[in-house]
């Protein structure tokens, strides 16, 4: 299980944007204006470290997904990559750099009839898990 992604809340297995989520545009918005993730972040409100502000700037889930609705659209996301990949390079630490990024535009779990496989039922969950997979539609 993962944990909700900032700016988001789930009701009745719905996702939908909570009282962050303007934070998070405000975020993405600031980054590409000043260039620095720790002057956005401060400029947006938002008391993070510095690698979680990282992992926001970074997290596909804000293009939207089957499941979490979008935040942040296409051209703004790929601009703060295009902006953290420079900085990246400027900082000369290339080994934090890479250039096989891409970015999914949207992604599907699959899984087929499972058949049952344990009478234990922590090894059949592991089994189960295991046959999920992944869907890219680009």
């Amino acid at each position: 299980m993962t944990h909700i992604p900032y700016g988001y809340k789930i009701e009745s297995g719905t996702a939908s944007f909570n009282d962050d989520a303007v934070l998070i545009r405000k975020l993405f918005t600031n980054f590409i204006e000043c260039k620095s993730m720790r002057a956005a972040a401060k400029a947006a409100g938002l008391n993070k470290t510095h690698s979680v502000i990282g992992r926001i700037l970074r997290n596909g889930v804000y293009l939207g997904t089957d499941f979490y609705p979008q935040l942040i659209d296409y051209e703004t996301f790929t601009k703060a990559q295009e902006i953290r990949n420079t900085n990246v390079k400027s900082q000369k630490r290339p080994h934090c750099y890479r250039t096989d990024t891409q970015i999914p535009k949207s992604f599907r779990f699959k899984i087929g009839k499972v058949e049952k496989k344990y009478d234990d039922p922590y090894l059949q969950a592991q089994f189960v898990y295991s046959q999920i997979g992944e869907e890219r539609n680009e």
